[in-house]
């Protein structure tokens, strides 16, 4: 058994929604303030679904990371129009790039 302390007695309610509906097959169980999470034993089936949506959490992780990058170069090309910004512009690229591979790979590992 999990126990989540809310501190926010108003905020129970949607940390309570946001649990349900997560994805993880897991009714949470609301008393005061304190939410009760039942975690059932892990078998193979539910090692498998519990991986299924890890992978999907990650994916998701993975596209976020991707529109930050696009966005992050449409940014930089845009300074572009000025020529003495050439310099700034190519080590702003290669800085940004450095910086999501890292993240991916770090996506990659989990």
């Amino acid at each position: 058994m999990v126990t989540i302390n809310v501190w926010d007695k108003t905020n129970t309610p949607i940390v309570e929604k946001a649990i349900r509906e997560s994805g993880l097959g897991i009714n949470p169980q609301i008393n005061g303030t304190i939410i009760m999470l039942p975690i059932p034993e892990l078998n193979e089936e539910r090692r498998r679904e519990l991986s299924k949506v890890a992978g999907q959490y990650a994916e998701s992780a993975r596209v976020a990371v991707r529109n930050v990058r696009r966005d992050g170069m449409d940014q930089i090309k845009k300074l572009s129009w000025m020529v003495c910004l050439r310099t700034i512009k190519n080590f702003g690229r290669r800085l940004f790039r450095k910086l999501l591979i890292r993240l991916l790979k770090t996506l990659m590992q989990h």
